[in-house]
């Protein structure tokens, strides 16, 4: 038993030096360490001192640009300006008599050229205006009369019993030639079905004599579309 406990205190022995040699070893590295980091922290100091001294040195030891200022070219650029606002007007030599004369007879010469001018314009827009509104007058005439016509054409209309029966419907395009006295030279119906063609050229032989317009030349042609639908 005592042999046993020797053993046992001896194994605790050692133990507890192996542990106080591992302490003492990592307080040896931490302290190596630390000392490491400080000296080059001073070192970079050092370093950046000296060359940050080496700058102002040399900053220094760079020479001072002298500026002068030339107050001839001032004063030669100020008279040059005085003059330019001052200029010196020359006296315009007097016109002779002769030249006088062909100035004014110039100057006569344009004034009719531009008044012969003026005058030709508005000569110009007065027959615009007149053929204008001729133009524009002769148009609603000639709108009012084929309304006239068309109406007293579709007064004489009849839809065929048959293509009422069978709901025939459409346009039929009539052309015609109209004469002096109100009379069909010529007409001609074009459609899809026949019986509201006859019905078309049936309904314009009847409307004869047709109203005529004014101011007018004839023979006189023109064209329209009779409708008829089922309403």
């Amino acid at each position: 038993m005592l042999r046993a406990r020797l053993v046992l205190n001896q194994q605790i022995l050692l133990r507890e030096n192996h542990d106080q040699r591992t302490m003492v070893r990592q307080d040896q590295l931490v302290w190596v360490f630390t000392l490491f980091i400080s000296l080059t922290v001073h070192a970079s100091l050092f370093l950046n001192t000296g060359s940050f001294a080496g700058k102002e040195h040399n900053q220094a030891k760079q020479p001072v640009a002298s500026t002068r200022i030339s107050f001839k070219a001032y004063k030669s650029e100020t008279k040059r300006s005085i003059d330019s606002k001052n200029p010196v007007v020359k006296p315009k030599p007097k016109p002779k008599p002769k030249a006088k004369q062909k100035i004014m007879q110039k100057a006569k010469q344009q004034r009719q050229e531009t008044k012969t001018e003026v005058e030709e314009k508005i000569q110009a827009q007065k027959a615009n205006s007149t053929t204008s509104v001729d133009a524009g007058t002769i148009a609603m005439e000639r709108e009012h009369y084929l309304n006239k016509l068309m109406t007293h054409i579709e007064s004489h209309k009849f839809y065929p019993h048959t293509a009422r029966r069978r709901g025939i419907v459409g346009q039929v395009e009539v052309s015609l030639q109209l004469s002096s006295t109100g009379g069909i030279k010529r007409i001609n119906c074009r459609g899809k079905n026949n019986l509201l063609c006859e019905a078309a050229r049936k309904a314009v032989f009847d409307a004869r004599p047709l109203p005529l317009p004014q101011h007018a030349s004839f023979p006189l042609d023109f064209k329209y579309k009779m409708d008829f639908s089922l309403r």
